[in-house]
């Protein structure tokens, strides 16, 4: 199963971006009266959404309804991202218009603040030798708040025959 990282800029024109947790883009996309079931729908035929990024703060409800549908942890910035954040994110990649670039740019941003744990995983996970571990670690750290790595790890060799 692939995980995801997925930015969205809701409204009635909805932009998404969905990148996996190495940060590749998988699709980026916007739709007039896209509704959060249909956006949901979506979302699951690419792999389980674990982190869904907003560009402003605070994170609307709407993306947070997302989120907790998915089982997913929302994501924003310390502050809006300016015009001038976001463009510099996305300067490199081609987007149709604001929608998606404002996605894009909440997508990237949360890669970026998340990508020193998901290292930290990959690093700890082939020290240890433990490679099987190495996504449902990174799945257990994203989207349960009192899960450290060393938590997520002795969970899953606990109840690795229930998994």
């Amino acid at each position: 199963m692939q995980y995801l990282i997925v930015g969205i800029d809701p409204g009635a024109t909805v932009g998404y971006a969905i990148l996996n947790l190495n940060g590749k883009i998988l699709c980026i996309n916007s739709s007039k009266n896209l509704t959060s079931s249909k956006l949901i729908l979506k979302l699951t035929q690419f792999g389980r959404t674990l982190v869904i990024a907003s560009d402003v703060n605070p994170v609307s409800n709407n993306v947070k309804k997302i989120a907790t549908t998915l089982g997913a942890r929302p994501i924003g910035p310390k502050h809006d991202l300016t015009i001038k954040e976001k463009n510099k994110l996305v300067q490199d990649f081609k987007v149709k218009n604001k929608h998606e670039s404002d996605a894009l740019a909440a997508a990237i941003y949360a890669y970026k603040r998340l990508r020193h744990l998901l290292n930290k995983v990959d690093n700890i996970t082939k020290k240890r030798s433990l490679p099987n571990f190495n996504a449902r670690i990174k799945e257990l750290v994203l989207t349960k708040k009192h899960f450290n790595i060393d938590r997520a790890i002795k969970f899953i060799q606990n109840n690795k025959n229930n998994l």
